[in-house]
């Protein structure tokens, strides 16, 4: 996807951004993240960070304005927001351990930071903060200058500007405190990901940030009350948390806490509500369309506007007649390929059957001629990219290519009972015959067309596919077909689908009794994930080569995991638990070698690291 596209905001971002001071890291540990890679090899203790944290912050309780201060610990904490074992929140979990930090130091900066964190952190962080602070001050230390003004904020107003195509949404919103120091949080939200939060800022002088946006934007900046501003932060914050990995700048990741905390002094969020959509109102829409000039009395066109109609009610905001240039690129280059299956004829007629329905849309909606033609530009770019992509095995969703081989076993996929049944028949396959199944496995078992195991390797793809196999259907809410193995995030998604008896205890965070022994459901999978980027990685290598082993011995592939995740699980906890700063690998090579078969449980020598 072009990414220009999607920046209509960009110049008053580029312009209004204010310098911030940055969080440094210690050589060796900002290049990494808190529980990553093998057991978390190379990750020091966290004092040496929290010292670093500290220098950085130097003279921080100096400033006037208790702004520089919140802005400061958003950011803080928002370095903290990565996946940890066995960790439901790793801002709280990070942020105790800073906060007992900060007490021990005592200091005027140390005491500065604690207001900040005190100030935007959700509970019970917050609360730790507040009891640090009142621990400084009875030692003697005096409260920074703007402390009085720390937190306590008021809705003042909020403006809403947005793009011609309804895709993307410019909000600012501006808070005073007591004393009536202004300032304004700006954020721009994406209607092609639900209302996703894309990029954000602080802006410290309201006037300059009004002045640039009027001179920046040529669109219409109109207001919105308290409660619309609440329902888009909240619905903005909802779907950043609910991304894998967000498509959005640092910013977003550094503001969250702050948006969290400016979220709270508004009306309560109302949850936006998925509305189904009937056949009849869809039927209505398609009807309506195929009397319209623009369809030209054609029966094929009418056809293929069902399918322009389902994709924007049931895949993207529910807005069938919002058309533009990024959400044509989405239908035709991502959606189409994925999903369906078309004879030549109709393949051939969706671009035109598109161009029609989008100068359609765009009469309905009232966009001008210039609009409406520059999606229709977007329908021509994308038109070669479109066929490709339907004629490429490669391209097709695991559902798509799975539906033909329903057909073939006579099931009736319109029945959802006989589907699940199939999908759950089908996961419990061996690997070759899923892989058999699904077209860009096939014929081309050893390329990896899509790209989604990053490799061009054959002996790398069957690692990495053994490690990640496909798995197809929907689980919830999530598409097993969208999620890309080669992404961290995504990988642990799949990790945690092929466990499907943990999934609502991973949710509630409950201990689970499976066959008689009680299991921890996210230290489990974070074992899991921790041998499977290993695996990934081939780091170290001699977790494959124990998988090949425990393979020729008769295990099977679950098996083979768990006996992989016992190996590392004790050197994980250990390191987990004090933060020791020795690579853990040495360890964790030993254990492995220690499985049946192993060097180490023949007595064999150990090579040396």
């Amino acid at each position: 996807m072009n990414p220009n596209r999607r920046a209509r905001h960009s110049n008053l971002f580029a312009v209004s951004r204010p310098p911030k001071r940055k969080i440094k890291h210690t050589p060796g540990s900002a290049s990494r993240e808190p529980g990553r890679g093998p057991a978390g090899a190379g990750t020091p203790s966290p004092t040496p960070l929290f010292e670093t944290i500290l220098r950085t912050a130097r003279g921080i309780h100096l400033s006037p304005e208790p702004l520089e201060v919140e802005v400061f610990a958003s950011r803080l904490l928002g370095t903290f927001d990565r996946p940890l074992i066995d960790v439901a929140d790793s801002i709280d979990f990070l942020g105790q351990q800073l906060v007992t930090f900060l007490v021990g130091k005592r200091s005027s900066d140390a005491l500065a930071l604690l207001h900040g964190i005190a100030a935007v952190a959700d509970e019970p962080l917050a609360k730790s903060a507040r009891v640090g602070i009142t621990r400084l001050r009875a030692a003697g230390r005096d409260d920074p200058p703007f402390a009085n003004r720390t937190g306590a904020y008021r809705f003042l107003d909020a403006w809403t500007s947005i793009d011609e195509y309804g895709d993307q949404e410019m909000v600012a919103v501006s808070f005073v405190d007591p004393t009536e120091h202004a300032h304004v949080l700006a954020f721009m939200i994406d209607h092609n990901f639900d209302g996703l939060v894309r990029e954000a800022m602080f802006v410290p002088d309201l006037d300059v940030f009004r002045r640039t946006w009027a001179e920046t934007s040529g669109m219409a900046i109109v207001g919105v009350d308290a409660q619309e501003l609440a329902d888009r932060l909240g619905q903005g914050l909802r779907m950043y948390e609910l991304f894998l990995d967000p498509p959005t700048s640092d910013d977003v990741r550094e503001l969250a806490v702050l948006m969290r905390a400016r979220l709270r002094v508004l009306p309560a969020a109302r949850a936006r509500e998925f509305r189904e959509v009937d056949d009849d109102e869809r039927e209505a829409l398609v009807v309506a369309f195929a009397r319209s000039k623009e369809a030209g009395r054609s029966d094929l066109v009418t056809d293929l506007a069902r399918y322009f109609v389902d994709y924007r009610f049931d895949y993207t905001d529910g807005d069938p007649l919002r058309w533009s240039p990024i959400a044509v690129e989405l239908c035709l280059v991502d959606w189409f390929p994925r999903k369906v299956s078309l004879a030549d004829e109709e393949l051939n007629a969706v671009p035109d059957a598109l161009r029609r329905f989008v100068r359609y849309a765009g009469r309905r909606k009232g966009l001008t001629r210039a609009s409406v033609a520059e999606t229709i530009d977007a329908i021509d770019e994308f038109e070669p990219d479109f066929l490709a992509a339907m004629r490429e095995p490669s391209r097709f969703g695991p559902a798509k290519s799975i539906a033909g081989e329903m057909l073939r076993d006579g099931i009736d996929v319109t029945d959802e009972a006989a589907v699940a049944g199939w999908i759950e028949a089908f996961n419990a396959r061996p690997l070759a015959e899923r892989d058999a199944v699904l077209a860009n496995l096939g014929p081309n078992a050893d390329t990896d067309d899509d790209g989604r195991y990053a490799t061009t390797d054959a002996e790398v793809l069957a690692r990495r596919r053994w490690a990640i196999p496909p798995i197809a259907g929907v689980f919830g809410e999530i598409d097993a077909e969208q999620l890309d193995p080669s992404d961290p995030d995504d990988r642990r998604t799949l990790i945690e689908l092929d466990h499907p008896a943990l999934l609502v205890a991973l949710d509630d965070g409950n201990d689970v009794v499976i066959d008689g022994a009680r299991i921890n459901p996210r230290l489990h999978i974070a074992l899991h994930e921790i041998v499977a980027n290993q695996l990934w990685d081939d780091d170290p290598p001699d977790t494959w080569e124990a998988a090949q082993r425990l393979r020729a011995d008769g295990h099977d592939r679950h098996e083979i995991l768990h006996m992989l995740a016992d190996a590392v699980s004790g050197v994980v906890m250990t390191w987990f638990q004090t933060y020791q700063t020795h690579d853990p690998n040495v360890a964790m090579r030993t254990a492995l070698r220690a499985l049946p078969g192993g060097l180490a449980s023949k007595g064999g020598k150990q090579k040396p690291h």
